[in-house]
């Protein structure tokens, strides 16, 4: 299930008491990723491709 006991300190928060459940996200690390939108691709018959622009001239 991938769950475990966290234990930590918290600030004082209204509403926040012992025994009370929590679902947290902690990032592990940073990778560095291109997001093209699916459109900008394009098929060929060997594999996808897209072109690439620099100042409105293509590279």
């Amino acid at each position: 299930t991938r769950t475990f006991t966290v234990k930590g300190a918290l600030p004082e928060v209204k509403g926040l008491r012992g025994g009370l459940f929590a679902e947290v996200k902690v990032p592990v690390g940073e990778t560095k990723k291109l997001f093209v939108p699916s459109k900008a691709i394009f098929k060929w018959p060997l594999r996808p491709y897209m072109w690439l622009t620099e100042k409105g001239e293509f590279i």
